[in-house]
Parts: C-alpha cells; structure tokens; sequence
C-alpha cells in the first residue's frame, strides 16, 4: 500500500500541474490538493497495461484488454475503475522502475481492482446518440 500511496502522491501532482498547464483551469480539481485523497481510492491492486510501442491499434489494443479485465472482474463480483489521472506518472522513468515497468514500454490504462465498498449497483446510462445511418 506504501508503493501505491507513493505513486498516488505523483500522480496528483503531476495531474493538477498538466491540467493547469494545458487548460488554464484549476477549478475541479480540489480533490487533488486534499492530502488525503487518493487517486487510487486505497484500492490494494493497480493493473497497469502497457504498450511496447504506441500507434494507434496498440492503445486500442490496450484498451480492448482492459475493458476485458473489467468485465471478467465484475462477473467475478469486483469493483474496477480506470485511473486516467495517474497515467503520466506511470511513465516516469522513476516510477517505471519501482514498479517494474520495462523502460522502452508506455503504460497506458491503468485500472484498480478491489472489493466494491457498498456491493455493485448500476449507474444510469445515456441513450446512444446517432449521428447518421449508413
């Protein structure tokens, strides 16, 4: 949990640094600045799947393997939820290599698994919108 909490703590950082830096906006990410708060939501597995190179087939492929990890975790009664904010610091070289990441790969979806705190309920969805029939 100290690896994870450590990796939370850079990726806040980093997060609120690269959104302010990029959108000039620093409203909503008041949750980022709480000492408390963890990106990780004190989940005790990080699945970090990564890529060796980084085109566009292999990002989806990536993405396709862990929406498959997260369906297969939900029929086995686990809570799963990707954490686009800690992307960046998964892909410093430091934390690369405490986390055992092989240098020449790119993490690209990291996803925690844990036990869901209240069970698992199901969240409202929007209809699909359709933007032209072929």
């Amino acid at each position: 949990m100290d690896l994870l909490k450590r990796v939370s703590d850079r990726a806040k950082a980093l997060f609120v640094a690269e959104t302010v830096r990029l959108h000039n906006r620093p409203e909503g990410l008041n949750a980022f600045s709480q000492p408390g708060f963890n990106v990780f939501y004190d989940a005790g597995t990080l699945i970090v799947i990564c890529a060796e190179n980084v085109g566009h087939f292999e990002v989806a492929d990536c993405w396709l393997a862990a929406e498959n990890m997260m369906l297969a975790a939900h029929a086995m009664g686990l809570g799963t939820c990707v954490i686009g904010s800690a992307v960046s610091a998964l892909n410093l070289p430091e934390l690369k290599s405490e986390l055992g990441i092989p240098p020449e790969t790119t993490a690209v979806a990291p996803i925690i698994v844990g036990s869901p705190r209240g069970g698992l309920t199901s969240s409202a969805r929007k209809s699909p919108q359709i933007l032209k029939w072929c």
